[in-house]
């Protein structure tokens, strides 16, 4: 992901049962944070996590497009869009 201080790697695993998205994320330290609210219907999915910043509780709620071995994201950050593209990792 791309950000005005310089890129910083991520990385999500997902499984989807249904309609329902379930998967993970690393957060800022490492340590693996669950995502919350995971839909699926076709190519589409949507998801929202949280991350503790200090105490600080931050969510980021995520809507992306699955194409072949990638998927384009657009996140909202307090407000504030973005667009990401994840890519499948080689197995």
């Amino acid at each position: 992901m791309s950000t005005p201080n310089g890129d910083i790697p991520v990385s999500f695993t997902f499984m989807a049962d249904g309609a329902t998205l379930n998967g993970s994320t690393a957060g800022p330290d490492g340590m693996e944070v669950k995502i919350a609210n995971g839909k699926a219907d076709g190519n589409n999915i949507s998801f929202s996590i949280t991350f503790d910043f200090g105490g600080m509780p931050i969510t980021i709620n995520y809507k992306g497009v699955v194409m072949n071995d990638q998927i384009k994201f657009t996140i909202d950050v307090a407000g504030m869009p973005a667009e990401l593209t994840v890519k499948r990792a080689a197995a």
